[in-house]
């Protein structure tokens, strides 16, 4: 539904009207050429203003994208005229990206390791699915869930984790790395992790840490 306006209708009787398909024309152009970049299909579009509303006729249609929207998905984009007669208005957009996504194909327990038969990558309209959603099958194989999984889930980063190489309370190499400063430690591990992940460790003189996985039992803190 599109939102109407900060600033009003022609003034005077003779004053010539704003075509409001140029303004619905403008605003496509403008998300389609900002949405360019974007993985999949893009399509767009623009729902047009109120065919009773009135404007100033404007030579140089400014849209632009309102504080806090993401073009994607059902959002909203803004055009004004900065005058001579100002006038601005919101109008309703719909963003779809036409891309593929990894879903479950069966139900995974907790700690699987993801194989072809667990996954199914199938065409979508990637706006509705939740961010972080994985677009290819590879991203996804050889990997570990951290929870159980239903059949026909998409699948997101943060579902998997790479392989443990590090357990709770496991002693690991402490490697500090500062201004070429190298220092190396040893210390408990708090909890499990993946190389790439970070990890709370407990020094030897009872202070915690925290550090990033960088080989199996190493811990790098910067």
């Amino acid at each position: 539904m599109f939102a109407m306006l900060l600033a009003l209708s022609a003034s005077g009787t003779g004053a010539q009207p704003q075509d409001l398909d140029a303004v619905r024309r403008t605003v496509h152009q403008f998300v389609t050429e900002e949405t360019r970049q974007l993985p999949g299909e893009v399509s767009v579009e623009v729902q047009p203003p109120d065919k009773r509303l009135r404007l100033s006729a404007c030579s140089d249609l400014q849209p632009y994208v309102p504080p806090g929207i993401r073009l994607w998905g059902r959002t909203s984009v803004g055009v004004r005229c900065a005058g001579p007669d100002a006038w601005s208005m919101t109008l309703s957009v719909v963003v779809k990206v036409q891309g593929q996504a990894v879903f479950t194909a069966r139900p995974v327990a907790r700690g699987q390791r993801i194989q072809d038969a667990d996954i199914a990558v199938r065409p979508v309209d990637l706006t509705q699915l939740p961010a972080g959603v994985l677009t290819e099958g590879p991203q996804a194989l050889g990997r570990f869930t951290g929870v159980a999984l239903a059949a026909g889930l998409p699948l997101r980063a943060e579902m998997l984790h790479g392989e443990r190489v590090v357990q709770p309370g496991q002693t690991v190499r402490v490697v500090y790395r500062a201004d070429g400063l190298h220092v190396t430690g040893e210390g408990k591990a708090m909890g499990a992790a993946a190389v790439g992940e970070e990890i709370s460790v407990r020094t030897a003189n009872g202070r915690v840490i925290r550090g990033k996985v960088s080989a199996a039992g190493e811990v790098e803190v910067q």
